[in-house]
C-alpha cells in the first residue's frame, strides 16, 4: 500500500519539500492548458507536516485558507515544471508585498528556510507561468496569488454554506459550497488521510483559470475534481486551527473525556 507521501508525489501534490531525483525526472515541455490556483487549509497542511517528523513546527494563520501556488497545468497530466532555471528567485523583488505574502501565501512549515516555500513555487511553477503577460515577473506572479486569495476567500464561502471547522461534511457539500460562489465553475477538492486519527481531512481546494485568467472548470486536471476524498458518506473532517493550541482535534474528544470523568466520579 502506498504511503500518503508516495500518493501525493504520484499526483504532484506534495508540499515544498522535494528531492533532486524528483526534479531531474520532470518534463521540460513548457506547453500548458490552464492554471490551477491551489489554496491550503493550514491546519491540515500542518498535520501532514508533523506526521513526517514530530519535530516539525508550523505557522498557522487563524481562520484563513492560504495560497499553495499558481500552477500551469496540462490537461489530464502534471506540469510543466522548472521552465527557465535562469530565472532564480530573488526575495528583494517581493519587498513591497512581503506582509501580504506572509498573511496570504504563508509558509506553514515554520522550521524550513525563510524563503524556501516561495523560492520553490516561483522556480518550479512561476517560471512556467511567465509566458502570460499578467504573470511574467516574480512580483506579478506572487501579487496575483494574493489578489486571488482575497477575491476567493474559501473560509467565507464555506462558512456561508454552514461548513465550519470542527465538523464532518460530504464531498458534495464542500464542492457545492465553493462551486456556487464561482458562478457554477467546478473546483477540485483534495483530502488527505490523518494517520493518527484514522480520518480523511479537508486539505486543499483548487480553483482553475484559463490562460486569459478567466474562471474555468477543474475537470481537465489530473485526478479531476475529487482528489482522494470519499464521495458519499459524511466522512471529510474539517479540522480546527485550535488543534495546535492544545484544543482537541475532534469535537467528540471532549465528550469522551467528560464521560470517562463521570465514570470515575461515580465510583467514589
Amino acid at each position: 500500500m502506498l504511503t500518503l507521501s508516495q500518493t501525493l508525489l504520484a499526483f504532484g501534490l506534495l508540499g515544498p519539500v522535494w528531492t533532486a531525483r524528483s526534479r531531474s525526472s520532470e518534463s521540460h515541455d513548457d506547453h500548458f492548458d490552464l492554471l490551477i490556483f491551489a489554496q491550503n487549509w493550514p491546519t491540515t497542511n500542518c498535520i501532514e507536516w508533523k506526521e513526517r517528523d514530530k519535530q516539525n513546527t508550523c505557522t498557522i494563520p487563524q481562520g484563513i485558507w492560504t495560497v499553495h501556488g499558481i500552477w500551469p497545468t496540462k490537461n489530464k497530466t502534471i506540469g510543466p515544471n522548472f521552465c527557465d532555471r535562469s530565472k532564480r528567485f530573488d526575495p528583494t523583488r517581493l519587498a513591497p508585498i512581503l506582509d501580504d505574502l506572509e498573511a496570504h501565501w504563508t509558509n506553514v512549515h515554520a522550521n524550513t528556510g525563510e524563503y524556501s516555500f516561495w523560492k520553490h513555487e516561483w522556480e518550479k511553477h512561476g517560471t512556467c507561468a511567465m509566458e502570460l503577460g499578467p504573470l511574467d515577473t516574480e512580483f506579478k506572479y506572487f501579487k496575483q496569488g494574493i489578489t486571488w486569495n482575497e477575491q476567493y476567500p474559501l473560509s467565507k464561502f464555506l462558512n456561508d454554506a454552514g461548513i465550519v471547522p470542527g465538523q464532518k461534511y460530504t464531498f458534495k457539500e464542500i464542492f457545492d459550497a465553493v462551486q456556487n460562489r464561482l458562478g457554477g465553475h467546478r473546483p477540485a477538492v483534495q483530502c488527505q488521510y490523518d494517520d493518527e486519527h484514522d480520518v480523511k481531512t479537508l486539505a486543499q481546494i483548487n480553483i482553475c483559470f484559463e490562460k486569459s485568467l478567466q474562471l474555468t472548470d477543474c475537470d481537465p486536471i489530473k485526478g479531476g475534481v475529487n482528489l482522494f476524498c470519499p464521495r458519499f458518506a459524511r466522512e471529510i473532517f474539517y479540522p480546527e486551527s485550535t488543534r495546535f493550541n492544545s484544543a482537541p482535534l475532534f469535537p467528540y474528544a471532549s465528550i469522551i473525556q467528560v464521560f470517562v470523568v463521570g465514570i470515575i466520579i461515580s465510583r467514589f
